[in-house]
């Protein structure tokens, strides 16, 4: 998606404090809710949330927040958490790690039983990922960064080896390659130095690219994820919106992303989606039906459709429109980026998170009251 960089570059560089003096706001703590399932749901197998953003406050990344977080998560019954990180973030210079936040955000799943969907933002949507500080990136194919990369990826499974399920090398990579058709064999030869060494020391991990699936077609730009031949699996972001359709096309969507998934002949993933409700046609009713429906479908998958991410719980914070340039873009777009998730970004529920945790209810095989409400 052409967008979603805004997400996840604000996310993995702890940045976008609505308390800063850039935002002029005051935030009262008392109004920040999180959500709480009062009865919790058991395991949803295959059942997924892509976690844009760690928890309902105006500031990021405290481990309070990811913990509290993976609690909604856990007690919500999903059984993947599809995480973010940039390199920079976790080694911040040569051999200098900062495993806090990446303690929190991965072993913070797996120690609550659910497995991790991890994405190493090396490309961002519209640019090149966060590299540790002291890296002058020129190309992807810079022998120096592709052995520097060799050493970070060792590293980080000689502490998450046993904790990750999916590792994906590059979010959305269509959406800078697009633009940078030059640079596509530069990043397949990085992307596969990666791939190789996660395969030597953890091969039972599954290792893929990210592309976006609307952006993709839009832009007839398929040829760029169907050209990277070392992949377990292949991650696509898919947003019906931005395709101009109406919610009850999904079916036709995941028709397609099969029938890519057998030519390809790798298993795909749909690791995040949504419907809006606000922008492109959202609603409330249209972000609710459309969150039934998916964890409906996501029941019945064809074999190499692995699993679907619906994007939550928390919405994004106004602050980060500005923050990243958007105020320039269409308002449309602004309401459709900030209305994605179950629960506003103060934690205030929406009729679709209580529909959310009844459909993972009804599927997980307890009909037990769903119980479900922000805390108080």
């Amino acid at each position: 998606m052409f967008v979603v960089f805004l997400i996840i570059v604000l996310f993995v560089l702890n940045i976008g404090d609505d308390n800063s003096s850039s935002s002029g706001r005051n935030i009262n703590p008392d109004d920040i809710k999180h959500l709480v399932v009062e009865n919790p749901v058991p395991k949803v197998p295959h059942s997924c949330l892509a976690v844009t953003r760690p928890g309902p406050t105006d500031y990021w990344g405290e481990d309070f927040i990811i913990d509290q977080t993976n609690d909604v998560l856990r007690d919500s019954g999903v059984d993947i958490a599809h995480v973010y990180s940039d390199w920079g973030y976790i080694e911040q210079s040569k051999g200098v790690y900062n495993w806090e936040y990446a303690d929190s955000l991965i072993k913070g799943v797996t120690s609550r039983g659910m497995r991790v969907s991890l994405v190493l933002t090396t490309i961002n949507p519209g640019s090149v990922g966060v590299f540790p500080e002291d890296i002058d990136f020129t190309s992807f194919d810079d022998e120096e960064l592709i052995s520097r990369f060799e050493v970070f990826i060792e590293v980080l499974l000689e502490r998450y080896g046993e904790d990750i399920s999916y590792l994906w090398i590059g979010n959305e990579v269509d959406a800078f390659l697009d633009k940078n058709r030059s640079q596509i064999g530069e990043y397949q030869k990085f992307y596969d130095a990666g791939f190789k060494v996660v395969k030597s020391s953890q091969p039972d991990i599954k290792v893929g690219v990210i592309s976006t699936y609307h952006d993709s077609v839009r832009n007839n730009s398929l040829d760029i994820i169907k050209g990277f031949s070392n992949m377990d699996i292949v991650g696509l972001t898919l947003y019906p919106q931005l395709l101009e359709m109406t919610p009850d096309r999904i079916g036709d969507l995941l028709n397609d992303i099969e029938a890519l998934s057998i030519e390809m002949q790798i298993p795909a993933a749909v690791v995040e989606t949504s419907w809006s409700r606000e922008g492109y046609g959202g609603s409330e009713e249209n972000n609710l039906a459309y969150t039934v429906d998916i964890i409906e479908r996501s029941r019945d998958l064809p074999d190499n459709i692995k699993y679907i991410c619906l994007v939550g719980p928390y919405d994004l914070p106004e602050s980060i429109v500005g923050f990243l340039g958007g105020t320039k873009s269409p308002k449309e777009f602004q309401r459709w980026l900030l209305t994605l998730s179950f629960a506003s970004s103060m934690g205030v529920p929406y009729d679709s998170w209580y529909a959310f945790i009844e459909t993972m209810r009804k599927y997980s095989g307890s009909q037990q009251d769903s119980g479900n409400s922000p805390a108080p």
